[in-house]
Formats: C-alpha cells, structure tokens, sequence
C-alpha cells in the first residue's frame, strides 16, 4: 500500500490551523503532522492530526533549530506554515533543509519586504498604489508643537510585522504620547510609523491570493464588518466581498514582488470610496475559515500543485458570511470597561451567520486552559 505523503502543518496553537488541517485531511489523501508549542496544542486533539510534535520556540533561533530537527526527524514530504513567524523561520533556512522536505515560500526579499510595512508601501507607491499620508519621524526634532500640528486622529503602527496587531488611534495631542510610546514598548523599540487616519467606513478589505510559478491561481476578497481590536486586528464577522479594483491592485504588487505561495493584501476605504494600501500579509490569515468553508480552498489547491496530488476543486461561492465568536468573546470579557457584552452577543448571531466552530471536531475547540489544567493535574498526581 502506498504511503501517504506527509504535511507538517505548523502554528498548531492557531484556531484557523484546525480549518487548514481539516481541508487537506477532506481534499486530499494524506497524512497531517501537526506541530504546536505546547502539551495542550489545539491541533493535538482534532481528529486531523495523525501525528504531533512540538518546538520550543523562545526565540527566532531557536525555533529555526527546533524546526530543522523536526524536519530531519519525520522527513516530511511538505511543511506549511501558517504564521508570521513560521513562514520568516522557514524562509531563514531554506537551503538548509531544501533536500529534505517541499516549501511553498516567496522570495526571501519579497517576504523581507512584507514584514517591513514602510518597504511595502513604498514599493506600492512607485506602481501607482495609493498608499496612507505618513507623517516622518523627523516631526519629532521639532518638539511638541510639530504634534499639535498633526491633524488628528492620527492612525500609529508597528512599522514590522511582529504577530500581533500593535497599532492604535490617536485622536488629540494630549493622548499622543502615552500612546506612542505604550506602541514603542509592545514593539520591543520598533519604529513608529505615524499615518493618516483613513476616514472612509471602519471595515478593512482583504484581497487573498495563491501564486504559483509567477502566477494567481486562486483569488478572493472579504470584507471585515467587525475586528479586535475595533481599530483593525483579526476578524469576528466577515463576509465574501467582490472587487475587481482590490483584485488588480494586489496582483500587481505581489506580481512586482516576484511572489510565491500565499498572501493576504489588507486595504481601508476612503469616504470618496477609493482604496488605501494598508499591508500584505506574506501568510495565511486568522479569518481562512471563511474562505475554506465557502469553496476556497488555498492550502489544498498549493498542496496538491506542489506534490503532484490528485484534487478536485470545490465550486467556489461568491456570497456568505462568518462570524468568529471565541475570538469576539474573549477579547470583550478581557476588555469590559469599553465594551458591551450584549452587544457583542448579538453581532455574532445576528444575521445568522456561519460560525468559526466545527463541532465534529470539538475536543479540538475546548479552550486551552482546560486542557492545561486537567495536564497538570494529572501531572501532580
């Protein structure tokens, strides 16, 4: 009997890993080696998993070592990252472990580029990509009057990608640099990019692609009604949104960076309705159940190509929406002085919509926590 190629499938801590293992386990015939950083990893439990393995991951060396090891002890036939942080890790060494296993990654520069969101900007703005007003650093050399000329809100962000959202609205001088320098500290001493605050509705619009040999071979875009945090984080409620304007520009500026594999490219919307670039997401993104559920189907379409395996692609719908109700949830139990729980409640099920929880495969989706609690236990005992 054949042996079934083998996918380690990194970020088992992700909820949208559990969707990307359940799409290559329904698509295709093969075998999912999932790879988280704890005991009590989310993909340790589905029933997608076949095997688990973990890496340590304190630091960006570390968890390349602790990713070449994995690599040379099961001798996976792909590895598919999800994360950020997976895909630079992987990208770092590359020629290291390129006889030992299949990688579907851009351009070292390209996913360079990405990370350092001034980088991509700029490239956006020499192809004709509108890009937010940027206030430059050099405002500071002239002191605090320079900030009380800004005109507010302001919109501050982390200028490298570092797996969380480090952003925040600054809507008066007065609150300028507390906020400025909470945002210098998230980011471990990043530079602060000070942009424009894109005055259209508060949704965020994503195209996301898969490129292949030079070019996109699947194609869709979303609208985020509702994000955490509110000001442009992950997606709670998303739905399927069709733009050719959004589609055109990202082709072209992830063509213009010779990509390679997956990507997200992430806009906000002026009130005249024009398109501001805000950023490209070199990875799979936190709402991917959107797109998996409605018949996108990325990782199964970039797995298959890849190794050469058989699958029949999914009729694609061009309406539907999800809401991501844990997400949602958690961040309004962490943050009850400024939001309303039962408002909340009722975005999420109001219009009904799909939700971000498979339920044939709930061990998977019992919280963390529990998990690590009953180890422990058991561990004393």
């Amino acid at each position: 009997m054949k042996k079934k190629p083998v996918i380690m499938l990194l970020d088992g801590d992700y909820s949208h890993t559990l969707q990307i293992a359940a799409e290559l386990k329904q698509d295709l015939n093969v075998a999912i080696l999932g790879i988280g950083t704890r005991k009590t990893s989310a993909i340790s439990r589905s029933r997608y998993c076949d095997i688990y393995d973990r890496a340590i991951y304190n630091n960006t060396n570390e968890y390349a070592e602790e990713l070449i090891r994995l690599i040379t002890k099961h001798h996976p036939d792909m590895v598919v990252p999800v994360g950020y942080r997976s895909v630079s890790t992987l990208s770092m060494i590359r020629e290291e472990v390129a006889h030992k296993t299949k990688m579907c990654l851009p351009p070292s520069e390209s996913i360079d580029i990405a990370l350092n969101k001034r980088k991509a900007l700029d490239i956006a703005k020499q192809i004709g990509i509108e890009i937010p007003l940027e206030f430059s650093n050099k405002l500071f050399s002239k002191g605090d009057d320079a900030i009380s000329r800004l005109p507010y809100p302001v919109f501050l962000k982390a200028s490298m990608e570092a797996g969380k959202n480090i952003t925040s609205i600054v809507r008066s001088r007065e609150e300028f640099w507390e906020k400025y320098k909470k945002l210098k500290d998230e980011s471990k001493g990043d530079d602060i990019l000070i942009q424009e605050f894109i005055d259209g509705d508060t949704h965020t619009y994503d195209c996301g692609l898969l490129y292949l040999q030079g070019e996109p071979v699947e194609i869709y875009c979303h609208e985020e009604l509702i994000s955490i945090p509110r000001s442009g984080g992950s997606g709670t409620k998303v739905r399927l949104y069709s733009n050719e304007v959004l589609v055109k520009m990202s082709i072209a500026l992830l063509s213009k960076l010779n990509w390679n594999g997956i990507a997200l490219v992430e806009f906000k919307k002026r009130r005249d309705g024009s398109f501001v670039l805000m950023e490209i997401n070199p990875k799979f993104w936190a709402s991917y159940p959107l797109a998996s559920k409605y018949g996108y189907r990325f990782a199964s379409l970039m797995v298959s190509r890849i190794l050469g395996i058989p699958y029949t692609r999914r009729h694609a719908k061009k309406r539907g929406m999800m809401v991501f109700p844990i997400r949602e949830l958690s961040y309004v139990l962490k943050n009850k002085n400024n939001e309303s729980l039962i408002k909340s409640i009722v975005s999420m099920l109001w219009p009904p919509s799909k939700m971000d929880v498979n339920i044939t495969d709930l061990k998977a989706w019992i919280p963390d926590k529990l998990f690590y609690l009953k180890f422990k236990m058991r561990d004393s005992n």
